[in-house]
C-alpha cells in the first residue's frame, strides 16, 4: 500500500506501514512492538494516523485510507470500528466524540458520524465546499469547537465543527498540498507558490510570509517555537515561528524527525 514517508511519531507511539497494507505500532521509548493490523489492501493509500480519546477516555487511533477507515484501541490494537467510506478520502482524518472529519478529492471537507449503531458505515452529517481537493489533515481548535483546513484551491478555512459556519477564510498564492500546522495562535501553511505563511488562528490575518526558491509540496512542522520546512534543493530550513526570520538551513536534510 502507499503510506506516508517513514515512521510517524504520535505521543509515545511510533507507527509505520508496509507495502502489504499493514500498520504497525511500536512503543517509541523502548522500541517494543505493540500490535499490527491490516488497514488496507496493497493498491490503496494509507494516510497518517491520528490519536483521540474515546468513551470513558479510552485511548484510540484512527486510520483513514482511500477505501476504509479504522478506529483502533491504540494500546491493545483491538479494532473498534471498520467502516467503508463512500467518499473520495484524500487525507488523514480526525475524530472528536462521535464525529469524524476528513478532506476529499472531490473538493469538500466532510463531517460524518462514526458511531451510528444502525450501520457499520460512517453516516454523513454535513459537508462544505473547499474550492479544491483537501489533502491535509484538518485541525481541531478552540476545545474542538472549530476546524481549520486548507485546500488545493489555495484557501485556508476556519469553520465551526458543529454546523460548518464560516469563521474566516485566508488566501495564499497557490495550491496547498501538504499538512498545515498549529502552534498557539499561529497557523502555518506551505504553498506551491513557494511561500511559507503564518496566519492568526482567531482572525485569519496573515502575520508573515517567507518565500522559497521552489514550490513547497510538504507541510511544515512546528516544535519549540521553530518552524521546520523542507524545500527541494534547499533541504530543511528552520524559521522563527514568531517573526518568520530564517535561523539556519541544512541543505542535505530531508524531513523533520524530532527535537530533543
Amino acid at each position: 500500500a502507499r503510506g506516508w514517508p517513514g515512521p510517524h511519531l504520535l505521543a509515545d507511539t511510533l507507527y509505520f506501514t508496509t507495502d502489504s497494507g499493514e500498520a504497525h505500532a511500536m512503543q517509541a521509548g523502548a522500541g517494543l512492538p505493540r500490535w499490527s493490523q491490516n488497514v488496507a489492501e496493497s493498491v490503496y493509500e494509507i494516510f497518517p494516523p491520528t490519536h483521540f480519546r474515546g468513551p470513558a477516555g479510552r485511548p484510540m487511533v484512527v486510520f483513514t485510507t482511500s477505501a476504509r477507515t479504522l478506529v483502533i484501541d491504540r494500546l491493545m490494537g483491538d479494532v473498534i470500528a471498520d467502516m467503508p467510506i463512500d467518499r473520495a478520502v484524500a487525507g488523514a482524518g480526525v475524530i472528536t466524540g462521535s464525529r469524524l472529519y476528513f478532506g476529499s478529492a472531490d473538493g469538500h471537507l466532510y463531517c460524518m458520524n462514526w458511531t451510528d449503531p444502525r450501520t457499520n458505515s460512517a453516516v454523513l452529517i454535513w459537508r462544505v465546499m473547499a474550492g479544491g481537493p483537501v489533502t491535509g489533515r484538518p485541525l481541531l481548535v478552540n476545545n474542538d469547537d472549530d476546524l481549520i483546513f486548507a485546500s488545493q484551491g489555495g484557501s485556508v478555512f476556519c469553520c465551526t465543527a458543529a454546523q460548518k459556519v464560516l469563521n474566516w477564510r485566508a488566501r495564499t498564492g497557490g495550491p496547498i498540498i501538504g499538512e498545515i500546522a498549529l502552534d498557539g495562535p499561529g497557523v502555518f501553511v506551505a504553498g506551491t507558490d513557494r511561500s511559507l505563511y503564518r496566519f492568526n488562528a482567531l482572525s485569519g490575518t496573515r502575520e508573515w510570509r517567507l518565500r522559497f526558491p521552489e514550490p513547497l509540496n510538504q507541510g511544515p512542522v512546528v516544535n519549540g517555537g521553530i518552524v521546520f520546512q523542507f524545500c527541494e534543493g534547499e533541504g530543511i530550513t528552520a524559521v522563527d515561528a514568531e517573526n518568520g526570520e530564517v535561523l539556519w538551513q541544512v541543505a542535505d536534510a530531508q524531513r523533520f524527525l524530532c527535537r530533543g
